[in-house]
């Protein structure tokens, strides 16, 4: 009698699963796998001994709810937890990877691009990042970014560019776009 039941229930949900799955959309997997491109802006400074209350490093790595932002790498907690900074370098501001001042990093970035805008940037050159890398920072240049390696996530990728470029104040406004995706080359919806 049981067992009876069991079976005819089993008949039931077998004949409703795949009505239910068919009702309302075309394609089941529809945006699954679509990228996630999350956007900001973020600002940070040039180290300053006499102002530890201002981020001096950027993580560009994302959420679905977000882009981490600005860092603290001074700081324990901010110690690893960061993709690029800037420096003054030969009198200009730089952006540098954290290899670029000794540390151990996946972090990297590709060469800058000049010649598009941000918007027409719709994928990162996955074999072309240089981890130990520094870019002088210049408007209108858009910098590839591929993120440090994270707990359960190998890399994300970036797009950034400058929004404003202070170098007597050492202050950068970055505008930043992060496929959310973990080792999705992808940088537009």
């Amino acid at each position: 009698m049981m067992t009876s039941r069991i079976l005819k229930n089993i008949a039931v949900l077998a004949l409703l699963v795949p009505i239910a799955g068919s009702i309302g959309c075309d394609d089941p997997t529809a945006g699954l796998f679509d990228p996630q491109i999350v956007e900001d802006t973020v600002e940070f400074w040039l180290p300053d001994p006499q102002r530890d209350d201002l981020p001096t490093a950027l993580d560009v790595s994302a959420s679905p709810m977000g882009i981490a932002g600005a860092r603290f790498p001074e700081t324990t907690a901010g110690a690893n937890n960061w993709d690029v900074t800037v420096r003054m370098r030969e009198g200009a501001l730089t952006l540098v990877t954290p290899a670029g001042i000794g540390l151990d990093s996946r972090a990297g970035l590709a060469e800058p691009i000049t010649d598009r805008s941000i918007e027409e940037i719709d994928r990162a050159p996955v074999g072309e990042f240089t981890r130990d890398r520094t870019l002088p920072l210049a408007a209108g240049t858009v910098y590839l970014v591929r993120t440090r390696a994270q707990p359960g996530c190998r890399e994300q990728f970036s797009k950034i560019t400058p929004v404003e470029i202070d170098a007597g104040e050492g202050r950068v406004a970055m505008r930043v776009i992060t496929n959310a995706r973990c080792s999705d080359d992808r940088l537009v919806p």
